[in-house]
């Protein structure tokens, strides 16, 4: 999965009617719009939402195995939300050049 962040809270979102079961995995790729956007900690964009149903973890506590910033200016996290119907990216340090193994 490919997700594009061109602002605070601004970024191409998954949108689905029923139910969301992540089984494999698999990364997630962020492309941040370095033309002056900087990611600050703790801000956050909403990739994933279910209008009925819960997003479910099947991939034993990894949503995502890798999350990578093609940008290679942040790292980011992804978790479901407390009401289970969204996944939330959040960026989580300014450190160039790393990759963040999700939990």
């Amino acid at each position: 999965m490919a997700i594009d962040i061109t602002g605070p809270g601004v970024c191409d979102v998954l949108s689905t009617l029923t139910n969301v079961n992540i089984n494999a995995g698999g990364s997630l790729v962020v492309d941040v719009d370095v033309g002056g956007f900087q990611p600050r900690r703790g801000q956050e964009w909403t990739i994933i939402t279910s209008e009925s149903g819960p997003i479910l973890d099947g991939n034993g506590g990894k949503l995502f195995n890798t999350v990578t910033d093609n940008s290679d200016r942040v790292n980011f996290t992804a978790a479901i939300a407390p009401d289970g119907k969204s996944v939330v990216l959040t960026a989580v340090d300014a450190n160039p050049g790393t990759v963040l193994v999700v939990r």
